[in-house]
């Protein structure tokens, strides 16, 4: 028998034994000798209805969030039901109860144990009743079968009641404390290898752009996980959210001269491990993009997906554990000339690998399935300059629900991919591309962006002074520091240039090492008062490195398994209550 089903036994045992101890009360009362046993038949009935409350109100705290208000509802105002053999209920019982859930279901049990033992004792039939059929009666009845009278024959069973009730209480209150931690351990994903795979991703396109073409490239990287085209895009965070699936945007900027400009501006592509999917069953070997058949009817020759897609862990245990041979695939080694002549190649289909390594993991270039953008109609725009326009121009203004959705991606971006080369240690609202379309800002596609030139990344345009300057004894940990001022940003709808005030600068007006730490402190109760609880406590812990952890480097799994609890999370939560999700 499940755990929620005892429940529901006891549930229904608890009422039987108090309307049988009434019974026995108005049963004693008529023996006027016995004048003082109704009031301790009543005495029992109150303490166990006592204990009755307490066990609903523990049943009420464990099963919320196991079951829907209406379920629970019905689950807590009946004495007994089908609700309570609900196999999907008890599941959810069992995962929030972890480990205790054996302890919590023999604790029920001898629970139910000692409620049986009261209702022999008291000759009680199934609805509650003593043996005999009114008041009028129970002398006789009394005469037959020498039941207990005496409060103390009872008085063992409560006590055994209010022990169990009492451990079931601790159970419950350490249950739902460990709650979070618990969920949050089970949910957090492991960015080890997607940051390993995302640096890789960065020297296979700076080597692939820089092979003959000298310009620097601008190529942006997508901050959310995107796991392939058949999914579903989430703004939420799962497990599965860990295939190395990379989605980039290549472009050029515009200072190239006519005659060296290339002949593309803008693409987007994906960019995936080629040996995650492959399919398994496939009996014939894959064919190889030898050459681009040109639009006179010539043949062409390319790789072919297989037409099975395996799982997400299938992909995974391909890549990893599969011995089979790996298919010949040719190499793109020019990728910004090879671009316009692969824009022939239908979507879906492997362009290539890329590679920096002969003996590496091949990365597969295709172009998307399902865009995230539409490049013929699209231009690109950088937060830093979302924030400057917004006084001036209404249609790149960001709503509040467009700022809550990006700040969750921003939060996740910095986590997948800091400490690889998308991501700078003091990166800002500049090195964030956003794109807008007729007009209108795409905020719920964020991509960290940088040029790439044969020499390694190269800072960002316009960056601004706060970048360069000396970092400030106060920030703990400067990647942080910078996602708390974007999330400050995103909250006040302004750069944080345009938020600094006298107090935070030097006597002549100039910043100093310590201006924006200074700033971020001054702003801190109004991004409360403005944005809510959640989403300041993720501002303050991120600006204060506020996580009660003795190091505080991102390289380090427990400081970095707390920021995720307590920004990642907190900013999730607050996008599902905003979004009523």
């Amino acid at each position: 028998m499940s755990g929620i089903e005892v429940a529901g036994l006891v549930f229904g045992a608890i009422p039987l034994v108090i309307s049988g101890l009434e019974h026995y009360a108005e049963g004693v009362a008529t023996v006027k000798v016995m004048f003082n046993y109704p009031s301790e038949f009543r005495s029992l009935g109150r303490r166990l209805n006592v204990e009755k409350e307490i066990f609903q109100n523990i049943m009420e705290s464990l099963l919320d969030g196991c079951a829907d208000d209406g379920i629970l509802t019905d689950l807590l105002g009946q004495q007994a039901g089908n609700s309570w053999s609900n196999p999907e209920i008890d599941k959810a019982l069992r995962n929030k109860l972890g480990r205790s859930y054996s302890v919590y279901l023999e604790t029920v049990q001898d629970m139910n144990e000692s409620l049986a033992r009261f209702k022999e004792r008291l000759k009680l039939d199934e609805d509650g009743r003593g043996p005999f059929h009114d008041p009028k009666s129970f002398r006789e009845a009394f005469k037959r079968f020498r039941f207990g009278l005496e409060r103390s024959a009872y008085m063992d069973l409560i006590e055994e009641i209010k022990r169990d009730n009492s451990a079931l209480a601790t159970l419950t209150k350490q249950s739902r404390a460990l709650e979070p931690a618990r969920t949050s351990r089970k949910h957090r994903p492991n960015f080890d290898k997607t940051r390993t795979n995302a640096a890789d991703v960065f020297r296979m396109l700076q080597k692939g752009l820089s092979a003959t073409c000298k310009e620097n490239h601008q190529v942006s990287l997508y901050m959310r996980p995107i796991e392939d085209d058949s999914m579903e895009r989430s703004y939420l965070m799962t497990p599965e959210s860990e295939l190395q699936s990379f989605r980039i945007v290549l472009h050029h900027e515009p200072a190239f001269s006519p005659e060296r400009r290339p002949q593309w501006t803008i693409e987007e592509a994906e960019v995936r491990l080629v040996d995650c999917i492959l399919d398994e069953h496939s009996q014939q070997p894959p064919m190889t993009q030898s050459q681009i058949g040109d639009s006179k009817g010539g043949k062409t020759v390319r790789f072919r997906e297989p037409d099975r897609t395996p799982s997400p862990a299938q992909s995974l245990s391909l890549s990893c554990n599969s011995q089979q041979e790996r298919p010949h695939l040719d190499e793109i080694g020019d990728l910004c000339t090879s671009i316009e002549r692969l824009r022939a190649v239908d979507c879906g289909v492997c362009l290539g690998y890329l590679s920096d390594n002969p003996n590496a993991r091949r990365h597969g270039l295709f172009w998307p399935q399902k865009p995230i953008l539409d490049i013929t109609s699209i231009e690109p725009l950088s937060l830093g300059a979302v924030l400057t326009q917004h006084s001036g121009n209404r249609s790149s203004r960001l709503s509040v629900a467009d700022s809550r959705r990006l700040a969750l991606s921003l939060a996740l971006g910095m986590l997948r991919l800091h400490d690889t080369p998308w991501l700078k240690q003091r990166w800002n609202h500049n090195d964030i591309m956003l794109f807008t379309q007729n007009g209108k800002v795409l905020a719920d596609d964020p991509f960290i962006s940088t040029q790439m030139s044969s020499l390694g990344p190269l800072s960002n345009c316009g960056a601004t002074e706060h970048n360069r300057r000396a970092a400030s004894s106060a920030v703990r940990n400067e990647t942080l520091f910078a996602l708390g001022i974007i999330l400050i940003e995103l909250c006040m709808e302004q750069s944080f240039e345009h938020l600094a005030a006298p107090e935070d600068l030097s006597l002549d007006g100039t910043r100093h090492a310590a201006s924006d730490f200074l700033t971020a402190c001054r702003l801190e109760e109004q991004i409360y008062d403005k944005a809510g609880g959640r989403y300041g406590d993720a501002v303050r812990r991120c600006t204060h490195c506020d996580f009660d952890q003795r190091k505080t480097s991102l390289a380090d799994d427990a400081f970095r398994a707390a920021v995720y609890d307590n920004v990642v999370t907190v900013l999730e939560e607050d996008v599902r209550k905003f979004f009523h999700l």
